[in-house]
């Protein structure tokens, strides 16, 4: 299975991996799941035994596989729209219940690169 992380995500993995000093990205990821879990546990989330089932379930719990698009209606006005989706065609599904009666003009979704390293907690 292939697993696509955001563009956030896949720049804090480099961090990560710099500032823990391993080429190995799955000693990062090993980490930061157990990090994650025991974040939950602090945080009353989930109780001690009951781990993230998976490592897609706790990057999905920590927000890393959603990833921000853009939205622009092909129809008049054109207007953009802020999307969170996991990936292009989510996103232009959403345009798509959002407009529903300008399916058959179309969308462009894109996806954005934005990176706020102030929320990283080294």
């Amino acid at each position: 299975m292939e697993i696509k992380l955001s563009k956030y995500a896949t720049k804090l993995l480099d961090v990560l991996k710099d500032h823990l000093q391993v080429e190995d990205a799955d000693v990062v990821v090993e980490e930061a799941v157990i990090r994650l879990y025991k974040s939950y546990l602090e945080k009353g989330e989930i109780t001690e035994g009951r781990q993230p089932t998976s490592l897609i379930e706790s990057l999905n719990q920590a927000g890393f596989l959603k990833r921000q698009f853009k939205g622009r209606r092909n129809a008049l006005p054109k207007q953009q729209y802020d999307i969170e989706a996991e990936n292009e065609e989510d996103a232009w599904q959403q345009m798509a219940k959002r407009f529903p009666e300008e399916v058959n003009q179309g969308f462009i979704v894109e996806e954005v690169e934005s990176i706020d390293f102030g929320k990283l907690d080294l």
